[in-house]
C-alpha cells in the first residue's frame, strides 16, 4: 500500500510537469533546422506526440489506449520527455482502466554532421518506465525498466533515412510469476518522406531474451504518415508479429503530432 502510495505522489508530480511544459515552451527561441516531418529518431526536438487510440490484440484480451508524450529540446544537443499513457484492458476476468506505467526518456547527440548525406549523426538514451500501472488489471507490467539505447542516422539523399537503434530492456523488481527482463531489441528504421509531406516507414525488429524465457521475437512495425502543415501531423502504426514466442498477435495506433520550431532556451 505504501509503495502504490508513492507511486500516486509521484504520477502527481509527473502530471504536473506535463502542465508546466506547455507554458515552458513560450520561452525559447528559434535555433538551426532539424528534419521536416520528426521521423529521425537521433534528433533532440521539441515536439508533442499523442497517440490518440492504441489497439494491442492479446492472446488474453485486448488493451485500448491513449499515450501523450511530450519532449523538450534544451539544446540541439539533449532532450528529455515524459510519456503518460492511459490504457482500457478487455481481459476475459474483467474490464478495467487506469493509467499505465509512465515514462521518461533521456536523448544525447553526440554527433551531428550539418551536411544530411551519407553518415549524419549518433545519438545515445535512456527510457525509464515507471511502475505507476497496475500489472494485476493489465495497466502496467509491475516493474522499474530502464532501456538505453544507441541510435545512428544514414541520409541516403535528402528524402531517404535509415536509422539503425539498439535497445536493452532491463527492469527491477520481478517475481517467480513475472520475472525480470532482461532483453535487447535490434532494429533498423527505414524512412521515406515525399516533397509533398507524406512519408512511410518499415522497421524490422529482432527481439533477444537474454535469459531464455521467451524464444528470438520477430517482428515488423510500419507508418504512414502526412504533415498536415509545417507543424502538425498526423500518422497511423502497425506493429506485427513475424515469428517467435507472441506476446501479442498485432498493435495499431492512430497518432497526431506537433512539432514546434527547433529551439534552444533563452
Amino acid at each position: 500500500m505504501a509503495i502504490k502510495s508513492n507511486m500516486k505522489f509521484v504520477s502527481g508530480i509527473i502530471l504536473k510537469l506535463a502542465m508546466f511544459f506547455l507554458l515552458f515552451l513560450h520561452g525559447q527561441v528559434v535555433a538551426a533546422g532539424l528534419s521536416k516531418n520528426g521521423t529521425d529518431p537521433s534528433e533532440p526536438r521539441t515536439r508533442i506526440d499523442i497517440s490518440i487510440a492504441e489497439a494491442q490484440f492479446i492472446a488474453s484480451g485486448d488493451i485500448f489506449g491513449t499515450i501523450i508524450n511530450g519532449d523538450i529540446a534544451f539544446t540541439d544537443w539533449v532532450s528529455i520527455g515524459v510519456g503518460i499513457p492511459y490504457y482500457y484492458a478487455v481481459l476475459p476476468s474483467a474490464k478495467v482502466s487506469g493509467i499505465g506505467d509512465i515514462n521518461i526518456g533521456f536523448l544525447i547527440r553526440l554527433i551531428n554532421k550539418q551536411n544530411k548525406s551519407g553518415f549524419a549523426s549518433f545519438a545515445i538514451g535512456t527510457d525509464v518506465s515507471l511502475n505507476s500501472g497496475d500489472s494485476q488489471n493489465g495497466t502496467g507490467l509491475g516493474q522499474y525498466v530502464s532501456s538505453p539505447y544507441l541510435i545512428a542516422a544514414f541520409y541516403l539523399g535528402e528524402d531517404f533515412l535509415i536509422a539503425p537503434i539498439i535497445q536493452e530492456y532491463y527492469s527491477f523488481g520481478g517475481t517467480m510469476e513475472a520475472p525480470a527482463l532482461n532483453e535487447m531489441s535490434i532494429r533498423v528504421r527505414n524512412t521515406l518522406s515525399t516533397e509533398r509531406g507524406h512519408w512511410f516507414t518499415l522497421t524490422p525488429e529482432i527481439i533477444i531474451d537474454f535469459k531464455g524465457v521467451y524464444r528470438t521475437r520477430y517482428l515488423l512495425r510500419s507508418t504512414l504518415g502526412y504533415m498536415i502543415d509545417k507543424h502538425w501531423a498526423i500518422s497511423g502504426d502497425f506493429v506485427t508479429h513475424l515469428y517467435g514466442d507472441q506476446r501479442f498477435e498485432s498493435i495499431g495506433r492512430l497518432n497526431l503530432r506537433y512539432l514546434f520550431e527547433p529551439a534552444i532556451l533563452n
